[in-house]
């Protein structure tokens, strides 16, 4: 799920809202102090997200269309002017602000309901680990590794993955490739322990 996965997200942000009683329990990505509320204030928080997420999803599209057209102006001049460092540093630093900016709107409730009083303790690492992965499909592990795939193919056909900087590239994406197969072996893992076990 990434930042242009809107009703994915949306999906992901309400799923913290456990529906208890009449009313529901708030626990920031499934883990965090449990805040009680009601029904009507969860509807609201939703709503608010998915508001500021489309909001800043279509800002974050004309950015980069900006910098796609920038590229296609621009782009040769600015690699023989030797800036290409700093431009792609501001780069950098526009998606970081990005990154903050959707943390910052996950993150709006705990904040908001910080002073209310939490209920129960906060879930365990390996609790929230066992609900996440219980959420999560396969095809999304797939899906995001074929992300990663096809970006590393479309990078590697402009530059030389071989030499340079750009030797972290296939460091990267084994990275991730193996961080996202841990995660699948955990799933099967708790899938299969949550199986009731065949009677003798």
């Amino acid at each position: 799920m990434g930042w242009f996965g809107g009703q994915e997200r949306t999906a992901a942000f309400a799923a913290q809202f456990e529906p208890r009683g009449k009313g529901c329990i708030y626990r920031q990505s499934m883990r965090g102090e449990p805040y009680a509320l009601t029904m009507a204030e969860r509807d609201d928080f939703v709503a608010a997200y998915a508001r500021r997420l489309r909001r800043g999803r279509r800002t974050l599209a004309a950015v980069l269309a900006l910098f796609a057209l920038g590229v296609i102006w621009w782009g040769r001049a600015v690699m023989a002017a030797g800036l290409g460092g700093i431009a792609l540093g501001g780069v950098g630093l526009v998606l970081a602000f990005f990154a903050l900016f959707f943390r910052g709107i996950w993150t709006a409730p705990a904040r908001t309901l910080e002073a209310r009083y939490a209920d129960k303790v906060a879930q365990s690492g390996a609790e929230a680990r066992k609900t996440y992965l219980g959420r999560t499909r396969y095809a999304q592990f797939v899906g995001v590794a074929f992300a990663a795939l096809f970006l590393f193919m479309q990078f590697a056909q402009t530059h030389d993955v071989t030499t340079g900087w750009a030797r972290l590239a296939p460091i990267l994406l084994g990275v991730v490739l193996c961080v996202l197969a841990w995660r699948i072996f955990q799933k099967w893992r708790v899938g299969r322990a949550e199986r009731p076990s065949d009677s003798v």
